[in-house]
C-alpha cells in the first residue's frame, strides 16, 4: 500500500467515523463537538496505519512517519475547513475566533497523530493479529 492509499483510507474512515459520532452525539445528547474531532481522527490514523502496516508488512520507514502524521493532520483540517467557512459567512462566528479554534485544532492534531504512530509502533510485533 502507498501513502496515498493510507490517506485515502483515512480520509474514508475519518469521514465514516465522524458522521457515526455525531449522530451517536445527537442521539445520547452529547456536547463535546471538539473533543469527537479528536477522537475520530486518533481512531482514522489508527485504522488506517494499521491497514497500511498490515499491506506492507512493516511498520513506517523514514519519512513515512512525519508524512503520515502531517498528512492526516493536514487531511482532518481540510475536512473541519467547511465547516469552519460557513460559521464565518453565516456570521455566527468571528473570523478570529474560528482561526484560534483552527490553530487549537491544529496542535492538538499534532499531538493526536504523533500518538496515533506512537501505538501503531507498538504494534508492530503483532502485524499479523
Amino acid at each position: 500500500m502507498t501513502l496515498t492509499g493510507l490517506f485515502v483510507r483515512f480520509t474514508l474512515y475519518y469521514l465514516g467515523l465522524l458522521a457515526l459520532f455525531v449522530v451517536a452525539a445527537v442521539v445520547f445528547g452529547f456536547k463535546g463537538g471538539f473533543s469527537l474531532g479528536i477522537i475520530v481522527q486518533l481512531l482514522a490514523t489508527l485504522a488506517a496505519g494499521r491497514q497500511f502496516c498490515r499491506a506492507n508488512g512493516r511498520y513506517f520507514q523514514g519519512r513515512e512517519r512525519p508524512a503520515v502524521a502531517l498528512g492526516t493532520v493536514v487531511i482532518a483540517l481540510a475536512l473541519q475547513f467547511p465547516g469552519s467557512w460557513l460559521h464565518i459567512q453565516s456570521g455566527a462566528l468571528a473570523l478570529s475566533a474560528v482561526m484560534a479554534g483552527l490553530a487549537v485544532s491544529l496542535a492538538l492534531s499534532l499531538v493526536t497523530a504523533t500518538v496515533a504512530l506512537f501505538l501503531l509502533k507498538g504494534r508492530r510485533a503483532r502485524l499479523d493479529a
